[in-house]
């Protein structure tokens, strides 16, 4: 195993521009997993992994895991600890970095002729809130999930550990704007829900089994288009004097009461 030590390696500075801003890893169809835990849910995911890069010290902690990452990879490197602290996008890097190929993303019309509610985010721009918006969908039983618009990549540091794998094994989609997915459900019967903080029917009156679930951005919530294009407005009754929540919470509330007759039905 070949060993990098200085943090000017051309590998290096390769890695450290695919853990910036997500026009690289879009570019380069790669994106890299830090840590033990998002390295080997990758491997055990099925996404090929190029090249792994380990700290003595980490194989020294995780022999069995270091093998089993070696032998999934292409090619594995030895770094030095001021490599993995140039390179770690957390605290504390573990010293342990794979460098993945992106898969394509799934076509829209194929992810709505699942069976399952699919979780659509419209301009979602916060990594972590994203990130966590797929771990639930998954952990629900989401058949997937549509990224609209310009919003936080799936695949940045922050939303591969908010996630933690989620975007590994949900299959993804993507579309420009909302009109295109509209016209989809539309032609398809599939129902589509806007979360709305006021004004919307109570959750528990739609008929949310089936369907595409909205959630709009942070701070402005649904676009226009969004909230008049869907079949149902839906709204979380607040009790206390509150007005809404956030949009991981509300996503989460919404998620939950769609798949909740499936799971009574069980």
């Amino acid at each position: 195993m070949d060993r990098i030590s200085s943090r000017k390696n051309p590998k290096v500075q390769a890695l450290a521009r695919l853990m910036g801003p997500a026009r690289a890893r879009r570019e380069a169809g790669r994106f890299v997993c830090e840590g033990l835990r998002l390295s080997l849910d990758a491997v055990r995911a099925g996404i090929p992994v190029e090249e792994v890069f380990l700290t003595d010290g980490f194989i020294t902690r995780h022999p069995e895991a270091a093998a089993e990452l070696i032998r999934a990879a292409g090619a594995a490197y030895a770094i030095d600890e001021p490599v993995a602290e140039r390179l770690g996008d957390t605290r504390t890097p573990q010293g342990v970095f794979a460098l993945c190929r992106m898969g394509e993303a799934f076509p829209p019309e194929r992810l709505l002729a699942m069976d399952g509610p699919i979780l659509g985010c419209e301009c979602i721009q916060d990594p972590g809130n994203l990130g966590g918006m797929l771990r639930t969908a998954a952990a629900l039983g989401f058949a997937g999930a549509i990224l609209i618009g310009e919003g936080a990549d799936p695949f940045s540091p922050k939303a591969l550990r908010a996630s933690m794998g989620a975007a590994f094994r949900l299959p993804l989609g993507r579309m420009d704007g909302i009109d295109g997915l509209f016209d989809r459900c539309a032609a398809g019967g599939i129902p589509t829900f806007a979360a709305i903080p006021s004004g919307g029917e109570p959750v528990d009156r739609l008929p949310m089994r089936r369907g595409v679930l909205l959630i709009g951005n942070e701070g402005n919530g649904l676009s226009e288009r969004a909230i008049t294009g869907a079949r149902y407005r839906a709204t979380l009754p607040m009790a206390g004097g509150m007005e809404s929540l956030n949009a991981t919470a509300a996503a989460t509330i919404l998620m939950w009461e769609m798949t909740r007759e499936g799971r009574e039905d069980r």
